[in-house]
């Protein structure tokens, strides 16, 4: 009887040997897979941190972007293109220069235009965000911009009219610009890329009005 009794405490034990060793095996995959998630976190965050912890103070921006626009009372589309010049003035400003040229076909006519842009810009979290140790005297924040959007305007058009085979036009202004408030986000994507974005508003001196608006851009950057 006392050989039996052995013999099946024997066996409980053998089963909860191994289940035992199952059951830490699994917590110890488990931990090695949160390790590993954590570490790997750690090195986005540490990459992310070494990326904007450079100091530039000279920044260049080139964007293009398709023109399509469609609705009851005119619809054409092209193609724009913008290289942009930012120099850093201290720490929390900065002046951006940007000229785009376009190209687009509405009803049959080719038009193209070139214009410049200038912006005065404030990053508001640039000294809060290099005395914290999360970022560096550069162009990787947020701002607030006065900007002098068109204050240089060209414009050529040609193509068909109802007056002849060929019809063709210049027009060009300067100082007349689009006074533009924004409030807006500029990120470096690693070393060659940015974003912006910032909704404005408008008050155009030619046409004296306002207007409002949304402004998104993706593209390569190089700053030293």
């Amino acid at each position: 009887m006392v050989l039996k009794i052995n013999k099946i405490l024997f066996l409980i034990s053998l089963i909860i040997f191994f289940c035992s060793n199952a059951i830490l095996g699994q917590d110890d995959t488990i931990i090695k897979q949160d390790t590993n998630q954590i570490i790997a976190a750690l090195k986005q965050k540490q990459q992310y941190l070494n990326e904007n912890l450079h100091e530039e103070k000279n920044l260049f921006k080139l964007f293009a972007y398709p023109i399509i626009v469609t609705t009851e009372k005119e619809k054409y589309a092209g193609f724009a293109s913008m290289l942009a010049y930012e120099r850093k003035l201290g720490t929390s400003f900065s002046l951006m220069y940007s000229s785009q040229a376009s190209i687009y076909y509405i009803d049959g006519n080719t038009i193209y235009n070139i214009s410049g842009n200038i912006d005065f810009r404030y990053y508001y979290s640039m000294k809060k965000r290099i005395r914290q140790q999360i970022g560096a005297n550069n162009f990787h924040g947020n701002y607030f911009a006065l900007a002098l959007d068109d204050f240089y305007y060209s414009e050529k058009g040609f193509g068909i009219s109802m007056d002849g085979p060929w019809n063709e036009y210049y027009y060009s202004s300067f100082l007349k610009p689009k006074i533009q408030l924004m409030c807006g986000i500029q990120r470096r994507i690693s070393n060659w890329a940015y974003y912006d974005l910032a909704p404005y508003v408008n008050y155009d001196t030619f046409l004296s009005h306002f207007s409002y608006g949304f402004k998104f851009q993706l593209g390569l950057a190089w700053g030293k």
